[in-house]
């Protein structure tokens, strides 16, 4: 989407929405200054590997993934999505983490959780009409 934005040379930030794991995405482009707001529907579940060991292994084969990616080495370029989201979120949860995240944002954030599309679109849409003006485009 953010690419198809830049290309279109849109220049308003838009209104990301991220279900399940995009949510953690959508955070990630609201903290790098490339959303106006953000709804996050249906958290992911963080997941619960049997034991330290395990978390540790996939915790260094997601870094290699990474690593491995010369586009993922070097930043994102202007108006496009930054290239490490293409290799997942890390398969380590942390709570302290997402909760200093979400401390951070600076942009709207509207919390639903688990609801049926047709009331989510509806609550998105009456939320963002509340919102404070933004600028109009020249």
């Amino acid at each position: 989407p953010l690419r198809f934005l830049h290309d279109a040379k849109w220049d308003e930030r838009p209104l990301v929405i991220g279900v399940g794991d995009a949510t953690s995405a959508a955070i990630l482009l609201a903290l790098g200054g490339r959303a106006a707001g953000i709804a996050l529907v249906d958290a992911p579940v963080p997941p619960q590997p049997a034991d330290p060991e395990t978390t540790q292994r996939n915790e260094y084969a997601w870094l290699r993934a990474i690593a491995d990616d010369p586009e993922s080495c070097s930043p994102a370029l202007p108006g496009r999505a930054d290239p490490r989201l293409r290799h997942g979120l890390s398969p380590r949860f942390d709570d302290d983490y997402a909760t200093h995240q979400r401390e951070a944002l600076t942009v709207p954030v509207l919390d639903l959780d688990d609801a049926p599309p047709q009331d989510v679109l509806a609550a998105v849409a009456k939320w963002w009409a509340c919102a404070p003006p933004r600028p109009t485009r020249r």
